[in-house]
């Protein structure tokens, strides 16, 4: 049986790096995919937990810094 796939929005992928902060500390990663309400961040295992809210800088290519 295949999954059923319910989003209503569209996944883009992407391999953008980052940096997240949660509250305290800061870390790189890699975003892998965007959506509309959210994003597939890849990080260091246990740096935050599912659900958590984080501060991401994400430097693309050829473009200024942006910060979600």
């Amino acid at each position: 049986m295949r999954p059923v796939d319910r989003r209503v929005h569209a996944r883009i992928e992407a391999d953008l790096p980052c940096s997240l902060a949660p509250d305290e500390g800061n870390c790189e990663g890699r975003i892998r995919d965007l959506s509309h309400h959210g994003a597939m961040i890849v990080a260091p295992l246990g740096y935050a937990d599912l659900g958590d809210t984080l501060s991401i800088d994400i430097d693309p290519p050829n473009a200024g810094q942006l910060t979600l």
